[in-house]
């Protein structure tokens, strides 16, 4: 519990810190290039973990303002992506499942689409599907996330200049199996020239649909050709490569990281580390455009919320023990497949236990915890006529995640989204006015507004 309250205590402090340094980054100026950076279910504790996995600050922790964010929806709820992210884009608290729509269901206008109008060009970035609920509400209005065919037409007719990001078939749930990367083609071809490749993407007046997830390296990826996947941070880099060839006044930027509420969600510490990782190198490239353009450019960093409750049991075992994260073979998914065939074909629970900890890169299971484990796994070697509770290879994977976290000094609480207040940190022209006690997400809209006009 004390350490709890120290890792707490430290986020306070380095949030109070950064409000006394944020007179020279924050001049005035005539502010042309806007970045909104959203990790998707990123809380402090996941900051925390990417940090100390990582060795070094995070260059996120570095920004001259800090400020502790509300996310809770228009009922106080706990927020999902959608009411989230429409209050992010649109500056209007909203109710759960809510894409660019009020609490009345009556539209709303985001800041994207302002900005359109007023001549800057708009690029939307994901690691997820670009009509998943954060990047949908800054394009779409519907009343329901799941209405992924009506918000596939929004992006179609929104007149964004660039898209980028996940899988085509991953667009909307379509009623036929399989044909929802045809029928995405549909919806948006007309207006949109879908590419999969950065060299497909060519100088000239077409607007892009740039489909091809951005890549998290694993250590399994050694044994893989990935050598044509580009990363989230390269993702930036051709965005602002993009835009700033296609219009001279200026550009808005939302980029999404959504895998690190993947990670929350199947309480995967590893995961969790790898993306914020990879979160904060994305960053990195936006910082390094703001140093070359510091009074017209303003970067924002957000979530949408906390996802998996993540808590940091023991400080001193996270700071010594965190990097041991990063080597784990893969995610979580990828751990499971490896044991999988093994406990099919009835291998002896201690091999598996073994194959195990090499995957999750854990070398001091307990006597205990191994005998747990092989408990577990020999659940599916009973007679199939016996009536016990058999475990899944993910439930092991599970268990096993479960006893490595703690050796590390972490432990989730749900694997959903919790209300902890999230961190926004602003650079740039106005940066200051984002030092307030009340900030929520539904604050970023008008005060970019006001810093803009």
């Amino acid at each position: 519990m004390k350490n709890r309250f120290f890792t707490l205590a430290a986020l306070i402090a380095a949030v109070i810190c950064a409000s006394f340094i944020c007179t020279d980054l924050c001049g005035a100026g005539k502010v042309k290039y806007i970045f909104v950076l959203i990790g998707d279910g990123f809380g402090p504790n996941q900051r925390a973990v990417g940090e100390a996995a990582n060795g070094k600050k995070l260059v996120m922790n570095t920004l001259p303002v800090a400020t502790f964010t509300g996310t809770n929806s228009v009922q106080g709820w706990t927020t999902d992506s959608a009411a989230s992210g429409t209050a992010i884009a649109c500056g209007v608290k909203t109710y759960n499942g809510a894409i660019g729509v009020d609490k009345d269901k009556k539209p709303l206008v985001s800041l994207a689409k302002d900005l359109k109008k007023k001549g800057f060009a708009i690029g939307i970035v994901s690691t997820c599907a670009l009509t998943d609920a954060t990047p949908a509400a800054q394009y779409a209005n519907q009343e329901k996330r799941s209405m992924r065919k009506e918000i596939a037409g929004d992006l179609a007719k929104s007149g964004f200049d660039f898209f980028a990001g996940g899988n085509l078939s991953n667009c909307y749930e379509d009623p036929d199996h399989g044909k929802g990367e045809k029928n995405m083609r549909e919806i948006i071809a007309g207006d949109y020239t879908i590419v999969t490749k950065f060299s497909d993407v060519k100088d000239d007046d077409k607007k892009y649909f740039l489909t091809n997830p951005p890549h998290t390296c694993w250590p399994y990826c050694k044994s893989h050709n990935h050598k044509n996947r580009r990363t989230l941070a390269q993702y930036l880099e051709k965005t602002i490569d993009v835009l700033m060839k296609k219009n001279e006044n200026g550009f808005y930027i939302m980029l999404e990281c959504g895998r690190i509420d993947h990670a929350g969600h199947n309480n995967d510490a590893a995961k969790t580390a790898r993306e914020v990782i990879s979160f904060d190198k994305t960053i990195a490239v936006a910082l390094d455009f703001q140093k070359k353009h510091p009074e017209e450019t303003l970067v924002i960093i957000t979530a949408d919320h906390e996802t998996g409750g993540l808590q940091i049991a023991d400080q001193a075992k996270l700071q010594k023990r965190a990097a041991e994260l990063l080597k784990q073979n893969g995610k979580k998914w990828v751990v499971t497949c490896e044991i999988t065939p093994m406990i099919k074909e009835k291998k002896p629970a201690a091999a598996v236990v073994k194959k195990l900890a090499e995957q999750l890169g854990c070398s001091d299971f307990t006597s205990e915890e191994i005998k747990i484990l092989e408990g577990l796994i020999e659940t599916n070697y009973a007679n199939p006529k016996t009536k016990i509770r058999r475990f899944s290879p993910r439930d092991i994977v599970d268990k096993a995640c479960e006893f490595r976290d703690a050796k590390i000094g972490l432990k989730y609480t749900t694997g959903g989204h919790s209300s902890t207040k999230i961190i926004t940190n602003v650079i740039g022209p106005g940066c200051e006015t984002f030092k307030r006690d009340d900030l929520e997400n539904s604050s970023l809209k008008g005060l970019i507004e006001a810093i803009i006009k």
